[in-house]
């Protein structure tokens, strides 16, 4: 059994990383000028921005294959 973490997102990479951009500038903002409850404002927009991303855990079963054969050919000149 393997588990994976993997991303489908909503938007476009390159949009996901710009608002990501533009969020952390807001909240650098919003710390100088209101200091107070500035962790809950960066534990939203993060929650936001991993919302976007899509996370999903996907499961996989393998099993071992006991007749799977690796041959190598030797095609050099000598």
């Amino acid at each position: 059994m393997n588990l994976a973490l993997g991303f489908s997102p909503l938007v476009r990479p390159d949009v996901l990383a710009g608002l990501g951009i533009l969020g952390a500038l807001m909240l650098l903002a919003l710390a100088f000028l209101r200091p107070r409850g500035a962790w809950f404002r960066a534990a939203a927009v993060a929650l936001l921005l991993l919302a976007l991303a899509g996370p999903s855990l996907t499961r996989e079963d393998r099993q071992l294959l006991p007749n799977v054969l690796a041959l190598v050919v030797d095609k050099s000149a000598s």
